[in-house]
This record gives C-alpha cells, sequence and structure tokens, in this order.
C-alpha cells in the first residue's frame, strides 16, 4: 500500500513538475522537463509494480527503479547546465551490474533473503552520487536549489536504509516515515522548479549588465564590481589602477564607412580588452559610446602603463573590413591613472583617468598637426595659421 501511494505521488508530481517547469523557463530549447518527468514517473511505475503480487510486474518495477537514479542523473545535469558524458556512464553501468547481480543470486539462490540486496543498495549509492553532483560547483547560480536537492536526497538515502532493513518500523515509526517520503518526493519537485527561478534570476541579472554588442560589462555593472574590488584592495592596502580609453576618431568612421564599420571597431576593441585580460585580473566595461573603461585591482603604475601599452599596440594590429569591405584600421587613446588615497571611490578614478584621457589626445591631436604642418612647409604649401584652422 505504501509502496502503490508513493508510486502515484511520484507520477503526479513528475506531471505537475513538468508542466510548471515548461511555463516559467526561459529557454524553450531546453529538455531538463521531459528528463524530470522520466526520472519521476519510472520511480513511480517502478513503485507501483513493486506494490503488486505479479512477479513479472516485481521484476519490471525493480528494473524501473534501479534506473531511476540515472535518469535523476541526466534530469540534474540538464537543469544545472552540467555535462553527464563522463558520470552518465558510471551511473548506467553501476545500475546495470546490481541488477544483473540481482538476477543471477535470484536464480542460483532463490530462497536466500538477500538475493535482492545488490538492487537495494545500489539506489543509496547512486544517490549520493548526485549528491556529489549537486554539491562539486560551487559558484553555480542555482548553489542554493541544489542543496536543497541535495539534502531531500540525503533523506531519501536514510528513509530508504531504515524501509530496507526494517529498522523502526512500528506504527508510530511507520507513520513518521511515510511523511518524510512524501516531504521528500514535494521537496525534490520544488528543488528542480527552484533551479529554473534561480537561473532566470541570474540570467537576467546578467543581461542587466552586460551590453549586447561586445559581451562586455556595462556602466551598471560597473557601480557595483569595480566598486567591490576597489573597496577589496582598498582593505588589504593594494594598489588599484584604472584605464579609460576610447577610438580615435570614431565619429569620422561611423560618417565616412557607417555604423556597421563602427561597431566592428567597437568588438575589436572589446575581442582585444578580453584577449589580454582575464576577468579575474580585471573589471572591463563599455562605459558608453566608443568609451571603454577598465579597473585593474592590485595593478601598480608602472604594469598599468605596460597594459595600456600593449592594448594600444594590440588594436592598432587589428585589420578591420566595412561593409563594402574596405579595410580600415583603429587606434585608441588610454588614460591611466593610479589610486593614490584610500577614500577614493571609482567615480574619482572614472574622473582622473577621464582626464588623462583627454590630456592624452590633445597631444596627440597636436603632434598630428605639427607633422601636417612640417610637411606642408616641406612641400612648399600655404601655410595655414592656427588662429584661421
Amino acid at each position: 500500500m505504501i509502496y502503490r501511494m508513493y508510486g502515484l505521488l511520484l507520477l503526479s508530481t513528475g506531471f505537475a513538475v513538468a508542466m510548471l517547469y515548461r511555463a516559467i523557463q526561459t529557454q524553450k530549447i531546453d529538455r531538463s522537463a521531459y528528463w524530470i518527468a522520466a526520472s519521476c514517473c519510472c520511480g513511480g511505475a517502478g513503485l507501483v509494480a513493486l506494490s503488486t503480487t505479479s512477479n513479472v510486474l516485481h521484476w519490471i518495477g525493480i528494473i524501473l527503479f534501479v534506473a531511476t537514479p540515472s535518469l535523476l542523473h541526466v534530469a540534474i545535469g540538464s537543469a544545472t547546465r552540467q555535462s553527464t558524458r563522463r558520470t552518465l556512464p558510471w551511473m548506467a553501468g553501476i545500475a546495470t551490474v546490481c541488477f544483473l547481480w540481482t538476477v543471477i543470486l535470484n536464480i542460483m539462490f532463490p530462497d536466500w533473503i538477500l538475493r535482492r540486496a545488490p538492487a537495494i543498495l545500489s539506489i543509496p549509492f547512486m544517490q549520493a552520487g548526485n549528491i556529489w553532483f549537486l554539491l562539486r560547483h560551487k559558484d553555480s547560480p542555482t548553489r542554493l536549489a541544489n542543496i536543497a536537492m541535495a539534502l531531500f536526497l540525503f533523506l531519501h538515502i536514510v528513509v530508504f536504509a531504515l524501509r530496507s532493513d526494517d529498522i523502526l518500523m512500528d506504527a508510530s515509526h511507520e507513520r513518521w516515515l511515510t511523511y518524510a517520503g512524501m516531504t521528500i518526493v514535494v521537496g525534490l519537485g520544488g528543488s528542480f522548479l527552484g533551479m529554473e527561478a534561480l537561473r532566470s534570476r541570474h540570467e537576467m541579472e546578467r543581461l542587466a549588465m552586460t551590453d549586447p554588442l561586445t559581451g562586455l560589462l556595462n556602466r551598471r555593472a560597473l557601480e557595483v564590481v569595480a566598486h567591490r574590488e576597489l573597496q577589496r584592495c582598498i582593505r588589504l592596502d593594494k594598489s588599484c589602477s584604472a584605464l579609460m580609453m576610447d577610438i580615435d576618431r570614431f565619429k569620422e568612421i561611423n560618417d565616412a564607412m557607417g555604423h556597421a564599420a563602427g561597431d566592428a571597431a567597437l568588438r575589436a576593441v572589446a575581442e582585444v580588452l578580453q584577449s589580454m585580460l582575464r576577468p579575474t585580473d580585471a573589471v572591463i566595461t563599455r562605459h558608453g559610446g566608443d568609451e571603454f573603461f577598465v579597473l585593474l585591482p592590485e595593478y601598480g603604475e608602472d604594469n598599468a602603463e605596460w597594459i595600456a601599452n600593449q592594448i594600444r599596440q594590440g588594436v592598432a594590429e587589428c585589420r578591420l573590413l566595412a561593409v563594402d569591405d574596405t579595410p580600415f584600421r583603429i587606434q585608441v587613446s588610454i588614460g591611466v591613472t593610479t589610486c593614490s588615497k584610500h577614500d577614493m571611490t571609482v567615480q574619482d578614478l572614472l574622473h582622473a583617468s577621464d582626464i588623462l584621457l583627454y590630456r592624452e589626445k590633445q597631444i596627440s591631436r597636436s603632434q598630428e598637426a605639427a607633422m601636417l604642418l612640417k610637411d606642408q612647409r616641406a612641400e612648399g604649401g600655404a601655410h595655414v595659421h592656427p588662429s584661421n584652422a
């Protein structure tokens, strides 16, 4: 009777979770709902079959019940975005070996009370593997739901062991174990829904803080991430530098070759920054328009200047193509500043690096004007007074 009740509860839970999961999930190509429903239905059908007196159905129930942890493993991998390519063969292999071992023992020792022990023992062993699979990534966006599901699976192992060994099976404890079993079924379903809710929230936060064109963090993320990193450096008494950069003559690129060329230039700068700086070493943001801001935690002034020179060289080496396949190149100007006070904020670094960026652009334009004037004099051309330029 208990097996049948658990089985029907699993079947209904699998159906309900699949419908709700499909309704709230953000990526419709996701197959998590199907695997969740399959694991619940497999376990539920197995328990219903085990509750019958038919020997054939009893063996079918054992097959389904032993296969349930493997299906659950696939469901967990799909829901948490983890690959099961290496772990699933082990799970399926354990289930197959334990079932075959059970069949052999039943043929050789049909009256032995422990003849079905391998199939029974495989369940807690594989569920322990699922618990490890849930907890192995500490930075997972669904970690809270992963921990909740791991706790329910651990409770399932405990209840399964108590029922299998006929421990605490008087009327009072039997009732509490029944309540625990129903809690496990509902809790596992709720944990799956929690995974999708947490992942959806994480995805919305990521989109809100990411520039869609370059894939870099945007200005909103700068206020959160950069502030945290700067405060960490101040707390540890470490240096912190910042780079403010923009693309030289960006408006001319847009006007002469179109906005597609301008977008290509922005993406090229972003790719150079991402190739030279790891996310763990720098906070790279598109500040707006053609401006980029990079925070360099634990970088001193000399190291920051070296990074800036590497970025200038890397951008200058990029060969870009306009829509009509016209090749063009770009350059960036960079203002470099280093945190000098313990009360400096991200806005202070932004302001200081922006001033230095403006100075560099003024120097660059003055040098270009001087070179142009020198060329004109060498060619004997007209002299243009600065006041008439």
